[in-house]
This record gives C-alpha cells, structure tokens and sequence, in this order.
C-alpha cells in the first residue's frame, strides 16, 4: 500500500470565519459485489480524489488499510474477523463537494466505514515476530551487490534519469529504483533455475527490505550496518517446494548473492487494531 500526501489549505484571513470541514459524504453506497463467477473483475481503491471516493470489487480490508496507511502486512493488523479480508467483496460509492480536499476526503471515507461497518480501530506498537538483516558472518559482500554503474544524485534531486551502460537490452532493471517480484528471463538470468528477482540500481539495502517484508509477510529490520548505495541484483525460486532443487530459496539468495544473513528476531511492530467491525446493512 502507497502513504497518501496531505493537501495544505492556505492562510484564513483573520477578518473571516474559518469555514467548517465537511464531515459527511452528501451521498454514499455501501454493496456486497456482485457474484464473481462468469464476469469480470477490476478491483480498485482509488486515492481520495476531488469529491469522490470508491471500492470496487475488494473486502473492507483494503478500504480499511488505503485509509489508514502503514500497515500492509498480515500481522500488522489484529482483530479483524475473518471476513474482513476473504472473498466477502464490497463496492462503495461516495460524493460531496468537488472542492473538498484528499484529507477532507479521507476523513469523511473514515466516518462512512464507522458509520456503516461500525469500525472502531487504534493503532499501538506491539513486540512481535520479525527477520532482521546483518552481514554475513565472514564479512564479505556478495556479487549481487555493486557499487552503482551511474550516479544518480542529481536525478533523486529532481532531474532526468541518467542512461545505465551496464544495463542489458531489454532488461527492466531501473538505473535509479526498485523493481521487485520480476520474472528471469534468459537475457536477464545470472542464477540457474532463479525465476524471481528483485534488481534496482543505486539504492541503499534500506530500500528493499519492505519488498523483503512482503514477500516474507513479516516485517524486515535493517542492521547490516550498510549505508552506502549499490546496484543490488538478487535472483531465486519463490515456489518453496522447487526452491533449492531447482533453485535458492530466498534466504538462501540473500545469504550467497548479497552476503547478507536473514535471522530470526523479534522487535516492535505497528499494528492496527481492530477493536469492532460488523457487515455493513443493505442500501
């Protein structure tokens, strides 16, 4: 899930009242999806735009996470029943004033879920499960990390994305990014049996540890120590019954290609509570 930016008003005259912020969409739907068999599906939670918020074809769960950001894995959110996040699929249609703001939006889309799914929620940091990152034991870097083949500080300040000479043709591997959950193609394969890579270019391990959290559906904790940026090219099987016959594992990954080390640690988590959620009643 992507953190959504505040919108900043101007200044109030002090000689004029300040005008109320609505708090209420002046019409909303709240629909149970139609039956998924034999149509077709396009799931969408949209950004609050412009006097208009909507769900289509997901569970609460992704209303609820794309309003209150943060929390995008499993054991992150505690509470919730087990509809929350199955195929129980909700479609939610809601206007006001075209001149309401992305947060005046989002906090009226988080009155509709309270008033229609009576969502009451917190948020606290809980001690729980996590992998945490170190260097290998011997100390030495692996092959998939490289100092960067182009400078891109001008580019991270604003400017045009420089061209990669290492970069193989049509190879997806950004210059200046994170690409993450790629297919191996033969073009792009340096690990035999790999079918999953994560690749970028002049970034530092700090930024590809939330991939690291997604696909482990744990969160990640940084401590190699490592501040300097790399090109970083991690390539493994992600089937976990094919992995190590047919190619590394992850974890396996990480410790050969980045000489790097994924241990079992704990430490404090973000969660989002869900303190009361109930099915919404029909329009």
């Amino acid at each position: 899930m992507t953190r959504l930016a505040l919108l900043l008003g101007g200044l109030a005259v002090a000689s004029l009242p300040l005008a109320a912020q609505p708090s209420r969409f002046d019409v909303a739907s709240v629909k149970r999806s139609p039956d998924y068999f034999g149509r077709d599906i396009q799931p969408y939670v949209g950004i609050p735009q412009p006097g208009f918020w909507r769900l289509r074809d997901l569970p609460v769960a992704s209303a609820v996470l794309n309003l209150y950001p943060g929390h995008p894995l499993s054991v992150q959110v505690v509470g919730a029943p087990e509809w929350f996040d199955s195929r129980e699929w909700y479609d939610i249609e809601a206007r006001t004033n075209p001149a309401a703001t992305a947060e005046e939006i989002r906090q009226m889309a988080r009155a509709l879920l309270a008033e229609r799914f009576k969502l009451a929620l917190h948020t606290e940091q809980r001690e729980g499960p996590a992998f945490v990152l170190v260097q290998r034991n011997d100390g030495k870097l692996g092959s998939g990390l490289k100092p960067p083949a182009v400078d891109c500080t001008s580019f991270r300040a604003g400017g045009e994305r420089p061209n990669d000479p290492t970069r193989k043709p049509n190879a997806d591997r950004p210059a200046c990014g994170v690409l993450g959950w790629l297919p191996v193609f033969d073009h792009t394969r340096v690990v035999a049996a790999a079918d999953t890579r994560i690749t970028a270019g002049d970034v530092t391990i700090s930024q590809i540890v939330t991939l690291l959290g997604n696909y482990f559906n744990r969160p990640v904790i940084d401590r190699t120590n490592l501040t300097q940026r790399f090109d970083i090219e991690l390539q493994f099987t992600a089937d976990p019954v094919r992995a190590n016959d047919d190619g590394p594992s992850i974890r396996t990954a990480i410790t050969e290609q980045l000489g790097l080390q994924v241990q079992d640690g704990r430490a404090p988590i973000d969660v989002l509570v869900i303190d009361h959620i109930e099915r919404p009643t029909p329009d």
